[in-house]
């Protein structure tokens, strides 16, 4: 790894794409190119094309997990989540970061989250893909879409629009082309990556080992090619 890559994502990046979206969205999916050795001499994050859809129904995984987080949400409160009530702290940082500068809020979030323990699907919950709310990976540890959720999610807290962020699933040129996921994130256009394998926050115009499958919020969702 480069410095200012962690490797703790490495050992779980088997998962097909297929295990990470529905068969209703896979047909399209196919359509993407693997990595080649012409499209990593360029920047794929940048280069690639995008086809968007509103329906982002066929996505099981994402759709059911909003509203099982808001009634999580609900009775958080009164309760201690996680090793030292990482809940707590969360919403304690979530108060600290109130009206500070946007960049500001991205850097500290991803700190957090990457400090979180890294779990596979398979030994957490006995399955290839399950996408986590904020609270189970603070309470189970988890992977790499759930680090991404939970930057997403506190993110939209702190008043950044659903708009300007992306949860993305990529293709990791160091790894053979394995599956990854990321966040996305616009800053006034400026496009910045939150990866829990990376220290700290990154200009997606630095990172050239990352080819984009496919992106979604709760708005939309984009296939790449």
């Amino acid at each position: 790894m480069d410095a200012g890559y962690i490797s703790h994502d490495a050992a779980h990046q088997k998962r097909p794409v297929a295990m990470l979206v529905s068969a209703a969205v896979f047909g399209v999916l196919a359509m993407v190119s693997p990595i080649s050795p012409a499209s990593a001499a360029t920047n794929p994050l940048l280069s690639s094309r995008q086809v968007d859809s509103s329906d982002i129904s066929p996505f099981t995984k994402w759709t059911a997990l909003m509203p099982r987080y808001e009634m999580q949400h609900a009775s958080a409160d009164s309760k201690c989540i996680g090793s030292g009530c990482q809940n707590q702290k969360w919403e304690k940082l979530i108060v600290s970061l109130e009206g500070k500068p946007v960049e500001e809020q991205i850097n500290a979030v991803n700190t957090f989250f990457n400090a979180m323990r890294y779990v596979t699907d398979q030994d957490n919950y006995g399955v290839a893909d399950y996408w986590q709310t904020p609270y189970e990976l603070m309470e189970r540890g988890g992977d790499c879409e759930d680090y991404a959720i939970a930057k997403y999610i506190t993110l939209k807290r702190l008043g950044v629009s659903e708009s300007a962020m992306r949860i993305m699933i990529v293709r990791d040129s160091k790894l053979g082309g394995e599956i990854h996921a990321l966040l996305e994130v616009n800053n006034e256009g400026e496009m910045l990556i939150l990866d829990n394998q990376a220290k700290t926050v990154k200009a997606e115009a630095s990172i050239f080992h990352y080819q984009p499958v496919f992106a979604i919020n709760e708005s939309k969702w984009w296939a790449y090619k």
